[in-house]
């Protein structure tokens, strides 16, 4: 048995109103827990008590190796009461047994892990004596901060003393700074406590002390006077002396002299350390920096706000800018900051405090709850419709956070409607001062949350909601930092459903013969199979993609585990069966892979009516998780024999193009990098991880892969459709056969091309649809919109192949179907949708003949002339903006969304230089001088008196999709003036013989009017003369005067020229 080691501890610490006093004893022990380790406690080792009558007493207070981790594991104790039965346990079966009227106790460790070394231990614990004090307390309180004789004790004033024996139940304190002085406190009785606060005391000055316990026998008398001496601080070396620094302030100055005195306990952003010194700052609104980065050692820094007396963290570093420190904080307008600058460890020297302030930014649009930001539900897990989100600025709210972690002091808040009963709400593209960020999502409205779920990732999925139910979602930061700046995107998307599985529907056999193989390009006997398991683990299911954007519609799935588990959603691990299933030394063999666990087969014979086979499989496994792709080789192989010919198998699941000379299916040998010892290896050939929620439960796919061979049709051929775990039986790997796909091959005409759309091309543009090289004894047909269409070949440049195409330039379906003539129901069909941009069409007109010196639309009465393109598909939906580029005799005059160009009036006059023409003019285009010879037909008709002005083209662009259509042109031709037109624009016939009629005789001989109609505004003819002089005199054709009014006529002349049309203006009231 160990020497026992016995210390005791005198406490009195209470005295109850009927004169019991509590003493309490403390007894330790140390050793070894196999020794065993003994404390024992005789009644006669109590003395605390003094004279005083012991009434009760109990154990309370253990602590040690009572109170770690390893009691009741590596040992326990053993208490015993003058020889009775054993008490087994830690502190909470010792703390309150009563030991009243014990004579001897003992307390024994007990070695609970049969260690051979042993476990030390130390057993500490008290004695709480409960007794009747006869007489005065004794007069033995110590001062123990600051102690007696204390040369450099701090200024807080806060005073403690030790309790005195005999069961005082008071004490009279006395403080002066002289001997028996009492300037600081006069005699004071305190009661039962063994601590004062005089408040702040003065530096570098001597205290007197005199402390006299009482109780209701007396007080203590000769009592002692104690005395201790403040130190002289050095400049804000406490709390209550802070040295005062404002905005852009910057304060050298020195640790070394100071003290602690007044440091705060704890953590505040960083732990304790050296001595320091304080600073005081009166907050203003703004963002404030606090910095030691100029510094000449290793610094900390917290801020606190309150009172000296009651400080409370703000924040706080350590190593911010090297072995510097900085931190920041909002600061609140006329609170008072407290900044203490000190030292890592021991560390002490010289110091630069900066502080900065900025204006804070205003918080965002939804700091509040009520101003949540509705998002919008992606309807798939792309997110491609996002909203930008920033807690710059954001302030905190008054909504609870109930169970959620996180600090939400910067929250800033969002609502969308649940379109299904399953999302994923994630945080994108983070940036700034911290990336770790936290969401709470509630239901309900902001005065009554009901919370759904809390999520410290960035990416949350959802489940259980309701349909059409709007949810709240809060962001804030993990950590409290007041200035957290961080900018992100927010996505609401929607998983995908997952897929489907069924072990019931099909057998095996019906998996291969109605599932797998299409019929029309095969016949299949000799069907076997093996699973690892049976019943609801069984390794083979029917499944569908279940609406989901899974590669494949449906199909067969071999898995090393439960087939059935392999349906979404994806939530974290992926199935893991842990059987023990056979190993395959077929798969081995061709994969090289060894350690085979948990195979699964399928192996049938086959003859193929036509001379190709391939089916399309993906694998995927619970292996994808970020490690163990980079250890389990969980393979595939597709094993297949000419019987016929018995030549030697082969594997036809295989890597086309490997990155690394290995081409076979097997984890290890498709995956991304996942660190530095485990690199990529054809990671082309891997999808990716699946996203949460995913549509399969497994943690990664690869990509769609085709396996293929020639073969003789006709012969007998068996395959070996084979998989396994590897180096254990656990993650499983599954791999899907597409349902159908056991045929001819598939056949890929590219991606639907939509407006919009990168490719799309414009009307006219050539796009090629390639289906390549036909297999050997097959035909193509093509199709467009459901009508067949003849196709082209063309030479493939790199390979010498001829290849099949189409040569499409609208828009449109188009489709291929290529057969094997010997067997025409083995064919496979391809589908794509090609959409084409619109060219804008320009239509200026026919070509006209205008007055030169008039050039109207019409040839009179204006002064311009104006070309207008008159786009004929402007309406067109999937029309941009346009711009318009006119050309005049080939040379371009005008560019930009201008679609009319104008003609000015010019003036014809008979040539000052008769050889270059018979007339000239000022181009009203580029005012040149030109000169002209009239003609007598224009464009091969006859017209007299005619001389050409030019060829006015028009090309217009889409803006957006800088689609042009055809150019539009049209010639512009003067009449010679002696032909050209005036008209009167009204008349009076009220018989005064100033302008009753309509008197054309000027136009006599050159225009002579063939005839005259003129119509009302509702389009009926009132008059009609053929070889119109001056007759028409405002009269309808039977004579009688037409009412005031606008009407128009129509003239024809007898020489060919254009027929005129114009308005004019009756006035019978004058």
């Amino acid at each position: 048995m160990k020497k026992i080691l016995l210390f005791l501890a005198f406490l009195c610490i209470s005295l109850l109103a009927s004169a019991q006093a509590t003493c309490n004893q403390t007894f330790t022990v140390t050793g070894a827990d196999n020794d065993p380790t003994v404390l024992t406690i005789n009644a006669t080792d109590l003395t605390c008590q003094g004279a005083g009558a012991i009434t009760s007493l109990q154990l309370i207070n253990a602590v040690d190796s009572f109170t770690n981790g390893n009691c009741g594991n590596w040992y326990s104790f053993n208490l015993s009461v003058d020889g009775g039965a054993a008490i087994n346990g830690c502190a909470a079966q010792f703390n309150g047994v009563d030991i009243s009227g014990f004579t001897t106790l003992t307390i024994t460790s007990q070695d609970d892990d049969n260690w051979a070394a042993g476990d030390n231990v130390d057993i500490t614990i008290d004695v709480e004596v409960t007794f009747t004090p006869t007489t005065p307390p004794n007069c033995d309180s110590t001062l123990t901060s600051p102690a007696n004789g204390d040369i450099a004790a701090p200024t807080d004033g806060v005073l403690v003393w030790s309790a005195a024996l005999g069961g005082a139940t008071g004490y009279n304190l006395t403080v002066g700074t002289t001997s028996g002085g009492n300037d600081v406190l006069a005699t004071t009785a305190l009661g039962n406590v063994t601590t004062y606060n005089l408040g702040a005391l003065a530096p570098t000055t001597s205290y007197f002390v005199t402390i006299e316990a009482f109780n209701g026998n007396g007080t203590a008398v000769g009592c002692i006077e104690q005395t201790f001496t403040t130190y002289t601080p050095v400049p804000g070396d406490t709390c209550d002396i802070a040295l005062p620094i404002a905005c852009g302030g910057s304060e050298t100055g020195t640790t070394v002299g100071a003290t602690s005195n007044g440091a705060q306990a704890g953590n505040c952003g960083t732990g304790t350390g050296a001595p320091g010194v304080w600073y005081n700052f009166t907050g203003n609104g703004d963002i404030v920096t606090a910095s030691l980065c100029n510094s000449g050692f290793d610094t900390k820094i917290q801020v606190y706000e309150g009172t000296c007396a009651a400080l409370t963290c703000v924040g706080g570093n350590d190593d911010a800018c090297g072995l510097q420190s900085e931190t920041g904080f909002v600061s609140t307008v006329g609170t008072e900051y407290y900044i203490y600058v000190f030292g890592f460890g021991t560390d002490t020297g010289a110091y630069q405090l900066d502080i900065t302030c900025v204006t804070p930014p205003p918080p965002p649009a939804n700091d509040d709850c009520a101003n949540a930001i509705d998002l919008t539900v992606n309807t798939n897990l792309d997110c491609t419709d996002v909203t930008a989100g920033t807690i710059a600025g954001a302030t905190t709210s008054a909504e609870a956070n109930a169970t959620c972690g996180g600090t939400p002091n910067n929250d800033v808040w969002y609502t969308f409607t649940a379109t299904s009963d399953l999302h994923v709400v994630s945080l994108e593209n983070l940036v700034g001062s911290t990336t770790d960020m936290y969401m709470s999502i509630f239901e309900g409205t902001c005065a009554a949350f009901t919370e759904v779920m809390c999520s410290d990732p960035e990416s949350a999925t959802v489940a259980g909601l309701t349909i059409g139910t709007q949810y709240t979602v809060r962001v804030y930061t993990w950590n409290s930092d007041p200035i957290a700046d961080t900018t992100f995107d927010i996505c609401i998307g929607t998983p995908p459903p997952p897929i489907t599985t069924d072990i019931v529907t099909y057998t095996p056999e019906q998996l291969i013969t109605d599932v797998l193989v299409d019929a029309d390009c095969a016949t299949v006997n000799n069907i076997q199979y093996e699973t690892h398991s049976l019943g609801d683990d069984i390794g083979f299911s029917y499944f569908t993609d279940g609406g989901s954007n899974f590669p494949f519609a449906d199909g067969i799935i071999l898995s090393s585990g439960k087939a059935a588990d392999a349906a979404g959603p994806f939530s974290g691990g992926g199935p893991s069966h842990s059987g023990n299933g056979l190993p395959d030394t077929d798969l081995e063999n061709v994969t090289g892979v060894t350690n085979t666990h948990d195979r699964v087969y399928i192996e049938f014979d086959f003859v193929p009516l036509a001379p190709q086979i391939s089916f399309n499989y993906i694998m995927a496994s619970s292996e994808y998780n970020g490690s163990f792709e980079c250890t389990y080789a969980d393979s595939f192989a597709f094993i297949l024999t000419n019987v016929t010919q018995g030549t030697p198998a082969v594997n036809l699941a295989i890597l086309p193009a490997p990155t690394n000379g290995n081409n076979t299916v097997v984890v290890t040998n498709i995956r991304p990098e996942v660190n530095a010892g485990c690199l990529a290896q054809n990671e082309h050939y891997f999808a990716g991880y699946t996203p949460a929620s995913g549509e399969i439960a497994y943690g990664g796919r690869t990509v769609p892969l085709i396996a293929f061979a020639n073969v003789t049709a006709g012969n007998v051929y068996h395959i070996k459709l084979v998989m396994a775990d590897q180096g254990d039986s656990a993650f499983d790997t599954a791999i899907f056969l597409e349902g159908g796909s056991f045929s001819l091959g598939s056949v890929d005409l590219g991606n639907d091309v939509f407006l919009g759309d990168p490719g799309a091309l414009c009307e006219g543009d050539i796009k090629i649809l390639n289906a390549g090289v036909l297999p050997v004894g097959t035909d193509i047909n093509w199709f467009k919109d459901g009508v067949e269409i003849p196709g082209e070949t063309m030479v493939n440049p790199t390979t010498g192949d001829t290849e099949q195409i189409l040569t499409i330039d609208v828009t449109g379906d188009y489709s291929m179907n290529i057969y094997f003539v010997s067997a025409p129901d083995c064919a496979r069909e391809a589908t794509v949708h090609i959409e084409f941009y619109p060219n804008p069409t320009p239509d200026l007109g026919e070509s006209v003949i205008v007055c030169a010196n008039k050039p109207g639309n019409e040839g009179i009465n204006q002064d311009q002339l104006i070309l207008n393109a008159n786009v004929t598909n402007i309406s067109d939906p999937n029309m941009g903006p346009l711009n318009y580029i006119w050309k005049y005799n080939g040379v371009e005059v005008q560019n930009g969304p201008d679609s009319t160009f104008v003609i000015n009036a010019t003036t014809v006059i008979y040539s000052t230089n008769p050889a270059n023409g018979s007339v000239q003019y000022e181009n009203p285009i580029d005012g040149s001088t030109e000169y002209a010879d009239v003609v007598n037909e224009v464009d091969g008709v006859p017209n007299l008196g005619v001389y050409h002005l030019g060829k006015f083209t028009v090309i217009v662009t889409d803006t957006i999709t800088n689609c042009s259509g055809p150019e539009s042109s049209m010639d512009i031709s003067y009449y010679e003036n002696a032909n050209c037109i005036t008209i009167p624009t009204g008349i009076s016939p009220n018989n005064d013989g100033v302008n009753d009629c309509l008197v054309l005789d000027h136009l006599s001989p050159n225009n002579e009017v063939a005839r005259l109609q003129v119509f009302n505004r509702y389009g009926t003819r009132v008059y009609d003369r053929a070889n119109h002089i001056k007759e028409w005199c405002g009269t309808n054709q039977e004579g009688d005067a037409l009412v005031t009014g606008t009407y128009y006529y129509v003239l024809d002349f007898n020489n060919g020229t254009k027929s005129y049309k114009g308005w004019i203006y009756i006035n019978v009231e004058n």
